[in-house]
């Protein structure tokens, strides 16, 4: 079983490079085994790529499947469609991470690290006060990652487990008889060869396989860009904090005050990087997953409400549309916080305790307040901004085409 301790990485792992040993850290503090499981992670074993395998040769087979019953099964081929566009969309995140490793290992090398070490130059007072922003970005992070992973854990319970026993069940066997037709599956698929127990079963194998694999993508790119953001929005609040209390922190550690706020500006640009980093890397997938979750979510919802597919995928239609608003939302909702948050640096030393002091100190500290008046923004291919103004256009479309796909439908 010692495969297992490469699928989900531990604190202290063994290794001679210091760096290793904080991306490992951050890996097991921010749920990385998402990540291994979906064939994100850069360090993950190499038999996990073996996953992948499996969800693209069921992409193939839900292709082949919607063009089999394109008229004839309206309701497979909704739920086909759904399938084929969700995993392309997904799989653009695999691409870019794949494309970009070097930045992912130096991301969360970063974050295991810590961003900016300001030694022993912080005073007791704003020290305490970074702890704490510490602790509950740590607490609130804990909090929505296992909330998300009980999300997942039950879409793919009830999509995988309670889909096919229940259609079992009911002797749900419809398209039982039809060459090719595998109904029992939790998605019906069709292939050109004969329905056997033992072709049931190595698709029912492969299914969950695909399955597995493909809710790790999914869950392992959110949490990527959910830890990602809350980190850069706690690093933005510490130097906030460090640039407003800067005399307090120059009287206390008897340091000039030039070089309390020389640390500040240098921690400040760290996170401008950083940002300019996860910019890189979801760039694309970003703009895809964002433009193509109102057709995503539009698809779910009709096939949640119409009548042409069984309540048993109807359970499992709902399950994927709160997903999929969840998802939309992490990413809009952590874009507009990041901004949000580097834009606070602004006010903080507007109204700093630097303001009577000499004036060459002011003239560097109006620089910074220039560079962080916009606040830091994360773009999704040039196209659209992540904010939550893009996620209220997101749910706007999917309603418009809810209600085109429904007039059609009748």
């Amino acid at each position: 079983m010692s495969w297992l301790k490469t699928l989900f990485p531990r604190e202290g792992r063994a290794s001679d490079d210091e760096g290793d040993k904080h991306f490992w850290l951050a890996m097991r503090e921010n749920y990385g085994y998402w990540l291994t499981i979906g064939c994100l992670n850069p360090k993950g074993p190499r038999w996990s790529k073996l996953l992948l395998l499996a969800t693209l040769i069921c992409w193939l087979i839900l292709v082949a499947t919607s063009y089999h019953v394109l008229y004839t099964d309206p309701g497979l081929v909704c739920e086909s469609v759904h399938f084929i566009i969700f995993v392309v969309v997904n799989f653009n995140f695999w691409i870019s991470f794949f494309i970009q490793s070097e930045t992912i290992i130096d991301i969360y090398r970063q974050m295991g690290a810590g961003f900016y070490d300001y030694g022993e130059l912080l005073d007791p007072e704003t020290r305490g006060k970074v702890d704490r922003l510490i602790a509950q970005t740590k607490g609130r992070k804990k909090m929505l990652m296992k909330g998300f992973s009980l999300m997942a854990f039950l879409t793919y319970f009830s999509m995988n487990i309670a889909r096919p026993l229940l259609k079992i069940l009911n002797d749900d066997v419809t398209a039982v008889g039809q060459p090719g037709m595998f109904p029992l599956l939790p998605v019906t698929f069709w292939l050109p060869v004969q329905v056997t127990t033992l072709s049931y079963t190595l698709m029912f194998a492969l299914v969950e396989v695909a399955s597995f694999n493909f809710t790790g993508v999914v869950v392992g790119h959110i949490f990527f860009f959910l830890a990602t953001c809350e980190e850069v929005s706690l690093e933005c609040r510490v130097v906030a904090l460090t640039l407003g209390s800067a005399k307090r922190i120059s009287l206390a550690s008897s340091v000039p005050l030039s070089v309390c706020l020389s640390h500040s500006i240098r921690h400040h640009q760290v996170i401008i990087r950083t940002v300019d980093k996860v910019e890189r890397i979801v760039y694309y997938p970003a703009m895809f997953y964002i433009v193509c979750s109102g057709v995503l979510l539009c698809i779910s919802g009709f096939l949640f409400l119409t009548d042409k597919i069984d309540l048993i995928a109807k359970m499992s239609f709902a399950c994927f549309l709160i997903s999929e608003m969840l998802g939309a939302l992490v990413y809009c909702y952590y874009g507009e916080k990041v901004k949000t948050m580097s834009s606070e640096i602004y006010n903080e030393l507007y109204f700093g305790d630097w303001i009577e002091d000499m004036v060459e100190v002011k003239n560097y500290n109006l620089i910074v307040q220039a560079r962080s008046f916009d606040g830091l923004t994360i773009s999704a291919g040039g196209f659209l901004q992540l904010n939550l103004e893009t996620y209220t256009n997101v749910l706007s479309s999917a309603f418009s085409y809810f209600n085109i796909l429904n007039a059609i439908s009748t």
